[in-house]
């Protein structure tokens, strides 16, 4: 599991940097895919329904969390947009090339 401390190098400080509020940022994204994680684990085993509720509605919480905190760091750090928009073009591309790949329902 991980273990999280604080995301600001400089503990104390009255006036953050932009550079440490993008860490605080991405750090807090780290938080949420962490208990994202935690949370589906304990949805996966629960027997529980009333468990099971509770927990899935706390998961899709986090998940929300997690989209606005990337929205967050993408509106802070153009280029950390940038990476994930390539990142994204990347896979896209892969999935576009599968597809070329699988052979048509007419057999040919």
């Amino acid at each position: 599991m991980t273990s999280f401390s604080t995301p600001f190098v400089a503990q104390g400080s009255d006036n953050p940097t932009d550079h440490e509020i993008i860490r605080a940022v991405r750090f807090q994204i780290a938080a949420e895919l962490e208990a994202i994680n935690q949370y589906d684990e304990i949805f996966q085993v629960a027997p529980n329904p009333l468990v099971k509720d509770v927990i899935r509605s706390i998961l899709l919480e986090e998940k929300k969390h997690l989209g606005e905190l990337t929205a967050l760091l993408y509106s802070l750090s153009p280029i950390d947009r940038s990476l994930a928009a390539d990142g994204e073009s990347e896979v896209s591309d892969i999935l576009v090339n599968q597809l070329r790949a699988e052979p048509t329902l007419s057999g040919s």
